[in-house]
């Protein structure tokens, strides 16, 4: 524990944002727990952390803030690691800089923020004593929320390079397994059917009619409650398999009313709703729905994968599930504002750890670069 380092937290405000118009930043905050410290250059506050053997986390740092500290990085001796193109880590002389959205990828404004103008950002606003008083107060209001948030994350799941990592830490102690590790081939082989993030537009304009807006609650925990493939020895077939379970990989030939995932030749994700008859490749779970609901018609399956091993994630979810519950039941009851503020961050902590496990098994290295 001799060579643990101290977590600090640093923001900047910038111009406000203008088309046409490139921000950079006018002052700076860091915040070590205990005080909060302000810089009007950013080379001020390079050479100031660049001897503190500390981890210092921005919020987004790593697609905005760090990258107005690319100029002073020493040219080939600081490496950077990027994940999916967001500097995820770099060192300023010994300190190490990271993007504390890769462990909680969520805005500020859902855990805590106070509001401001941010007219008063203008060149020949914000030195204004008054306004300059109000965007200090306001960055160290940013600095203090995330490092009471992120310091919360960290003493209950330690320091960690991501959520998914952390998740995956977090599953092997519940499960008492380590996960399975696959290599490249294998990943570009099951990575065609991994899929997510479904957004679609079915209408657009003035609708004159009554809406009906319609959730699913836990739609992701519940998923979770399922049987899951977990190992990588997969019985193989083509043509039709012996039965079809959810728990299944498909290649199949259909025609999709708005039912099944596609790709097309630039990678975007779409769901097709023509008579076109394409190649799909989905979970057993799609095919089912999709053949009760007769928005597929299928032509022939092609290819199927079944697992030797299958699990849920149970333990893992309920836990969380509960704890969440019980942070949500503390906000209410909180007697101070520091507890309400620790309950919610619970309550925040539960459920990105309920909703960020199974993608870490479907990870794909080459994303992590340096």
């Amino acid at each position: 524990m001799a060579n643990k380092r101290e977590i600090w937290v640093a923001d900047c405000e910038t111009d406000p944002f203008k088309r046409g118009r490139i921000p950079k930043p006018f002052v700076w905050c860091i915040f070590d727990g205990k005080e909060h410290m302000f810089f009007d250059d950013t080379g001020a506050f390079v050479e100031f952390i660049k001897d503190k053997n500390i981890i210092l986390y921005a919020h987004n740092g790593g697609r905005f803030d760090w990258h107005f500290l690319l100029p002073y990085l020493e040219e080939w001796s600081d490496e950077i690691l990027l994940i999916n193109g967001r500097i995820a880590k770099m060192q300023i002389g010994i300190a190490e800089l990271r993007d504390s959205f890769n462990v909680l990828p969520v805005p500020l404004a859902s855990f805590q923020k106070t509001e401001i103008d941010y007219a008063i950002f203008e060149a020949g606003e914000r030195e204004k004593p008054s306004n300059k008083r109000a965007i200090r107060a306001y960055l160290a209001d940013d600095c203090t929320y995330l490092y009471k948030m992120l310091m919360r994350f960290i003493e209950k799941y330690g320091v960690k390079l991501t959520l998914a990592g952390a998740a995956m830490k977090q599953w092997e102690g519940i499960a008492n397994r380590k996960a399975p590790r696959s290599d490249e081939e294998y990943y570009d082989r099951m990575r065609q059917y991994y899929y997510g993030g479904r957004v679609e537009c079915f209408s657009s304009g003035i609708i004159e009619k009554p809406l009906v807006c319609v959730d699913i609650n836990s739609a992701y925990p519940w998923a979770m409650l399922q049987k899951h493939p977990i190992n990588t020895d997969a019985f193989s077939g083509t043509g039709a398999p012996p039965f079809i379970k959810g728990d299944m990989f498909l290649s199949l030939e259909a025609t999709s009313k708005g039912a099944l995932p596609f790709r097309d030749e630039s990678g975007k994700l779409t769901f097709p709703n023509d008579n076109v008859t394409r190649e799909f490749h989905v979970t057993g779970w799609e095919y089912i729905a999709g053949m009760e609901t007769g928005t597929i018609k299928v032509k022939r399956i092609t290819k199927w994968f079944r697992f030797s091993e299958r699990i849920d994630f149970s333990n893992y979810i309920l836990k969380f599930y509960h704890e969440r519950k019980e942070a949500k039941k503390a906000q209410t009851t909180a007697r101070t504002e520091e507890e309400r503020l620790i309950a919610k961050a619970d309550d925040l902590c539960s459920k990105l750890l309920m909703n960020s496990l199974y993608g870490k098994f479907g990870a794909n290295p080459s994303q992590y670069k340096r």
